[in-house]
C-alpha cells in the first residue's frame, strides 16, 4: 500500500469527521452495541462557563449595613478677606443724633459659618432575585456519576451568581449612561459636553486622543468647570477612567496606540475601558465615550443574600439570590462626555 499524501489524509479526515455526528442538538438518538445489544452509554458530561465577576470593579461601591439612602453634602470654600490686625472695625465720624461719632464694631463672637451646596440624595432601587429549582431524584437519573451530578448542581448554583453578576454589570453601564445624561444637552457654557468626531481613521483617532489628554490634564489641575456643582475640584490620575464604546478603539491604529494608548492606558496615563453600550441614553443619545472620576459613580449594595426553600411535599428545593442596589452619581467630581461633531 502506497504511503498517503497530505491530500489523501485531508480527504480521509473530511470523511471521518461526519458533520451529522458532531454537536447535534437534542433530542439524543441512542445507539446499541452490535455484539451485546446494550445501549451505548454517554461517556462524558460537561458544561463550559464564563467568569462575569470582574467587569467594571472600579464602579463597585460599599455594602450598606445600616440605612439605605445615600446623602451627599459639599462644604464650599471658606470666605477670604483682608487680614485685620485688630478684632473689629473702627467706623469714624458716624452720624449719631447729628453728632459725628467714632463707633467700634467688634468681630469677637461673630460667626463665619460654612456655605453648603444643596444636599443630594439617592434612594434604594427595586430588589430582584434569581431563582433555580432542583428536583429530588430526577436529575440524578440523567447523570453518569457522582462527580458529574455534583458538578451539575454547582453549575446550577453558579448560574444564580452569573445572572446577578451580569445584572450588576448592566446596572453599572446604565449608571454611566445616567451620568452622561446628567451632563445635559448642548448649550451655552456646557463645557462637560465635548463635540468631536468619533475615531474613524488615523486623523480622527489622533484628534480624539489629543482631546482626551487635554481633559485629563485639566482634571488633574484645579477647575470649577467640569463638575455639576461648578465648584473647584481636582482629580487624581488613578481615579480617572475613559469609557468608550466597543469598535471605536479598533480604528485607532498602531501609530496612535504607540503615541497615546499603551496597554489600555493613554500615555498620561489614564485607564481605558470598552463597553458594549451605555444602557439607554435619553439626553446625549449619540455619546460614544465618557471620561470620569470614578470616585463619584458607584453602585452600592443594599442587599445581596442567598436563601433556599425546601418543599418536601413536592420533592424539590429552590435556591434564590436576592440583590438590591443603591446607585449614586456625585455632582462634585470631574466628568465629560464625548459626542460626534
Amino acid at each position: 500500500m502506497a504511503a498517503p499524501s497530505l491530500t489523501d489524509i485531508k480527504t480521509l479526515v473530511n470523511a471521518v469527521i461526519d458533520a451529522s455526528l458532531v454537536s447535534q442538538d437534542a433530542p439524543f438518538v441512542p445507539d446499541v452495541d452490535d455484539i451485546t445489544g446494550l445501549v451505548i452509554k454517554i461517556g462524558k458530561q460537561f458544561m463550559l462557563s464564563s467568569n462575569f465577576e470582574s467587569d467594571l470593579p472600579e464602579l463597585e461601591g460599599d455594602r450598606l449595613e445600616f440605612g439605605s439612602t445615600i446623602e451627599e453634602y459639599y462644604v464650599k470654600l471658606a470666605a477670604i478677606a483682608a487680614f485685620k490686625p485688630s478684632a473689629g472695625t473702627l467706623h469714624e465720624d458716624v452720624d449719631v443724633n447729628n453728632v459725628p461719632t467714632d463707633i467700634w464694631e467688634s468681630d469677637i463672637g461673630k460667626p463665619h459659618r460654612p456655605d453648603f451646596a444643596t444636599v443630594v440624595y439617592s434612594y434604594e432601587l427595586a430588589k430582584y432575585q434569581a431563582a433555580q429549582t432542583v428536583d429530588y431524584h430526577k436529575i440524578e437519573h440523567a447523570m453518569i456519576g457522582q462527580n458529574e451530578f455534583s458538578k451539575l448542581i454547582a453549575d446550577i448554583t453558579k448560574s444564580l451568581y452569573d445572572t446577578i453578576a451580569i445584572y450588576k454589570y448592566m446596572i453599572k453601564k446604565q449608571l454611566l449612561g445616567r451620568a452622561i445624561d446628567l451632563i445635559g444637552a448642548e448649550g451655552t457654557g456646557n463645557a462637560q459636553r465635548v463635540k468631536i468626531a468619533a475615531p474613524a481613521d488615523t486623523a480622527t483617532g489622533e484628534a480624539f486622543v489629543k482631546s482626551v489628554k487635554s481633559y485629563v490634564n485639566k482634571f488633574t489641575k484645579i477647575h470649577d468647570t467640569y463638575n455639576l456643582l461648578k465648584v473647584p475640584v481636582k482629580s487624581q490620575l488613578e481615579d480617572l477612567v475613559l469609557y468608550i464604546l466597543e469598535g471605536y478603539e479598533e480604528v485607532i491604529d498602531v501609530g496612535v496606540l504607540a503615541g497615546a494608548f499603551n496597554v489600555g492606558k493613554v500615555s498620561i496615563p489614564v485607564t481605558v475601558k470598552t463597553v458594549e453600550d451605555f444602557g439607554t441614553l435619553v439626553v446625549n443619545t449619540s455619546a460614544y465615550a465618557i471620561l470620569a472620576d470614578t470616585r463619584g459613580i458607584k453602585v452600592h449594595t443594599l442587599h445581596e443574600t442567598a436563601s433556599q426553600e425546601d418543599v418536601g411535599r413536592s420533592e424539590y428545593i429552590t435556591y434564590f439570590l436576592n440583590y438590591q442596589p443603591v446607585c449614586h452619581i456625585s455632582k462634585a467630581v470631574n466628568m465629560v462626555c464625548f459626542v460626534p461633531a
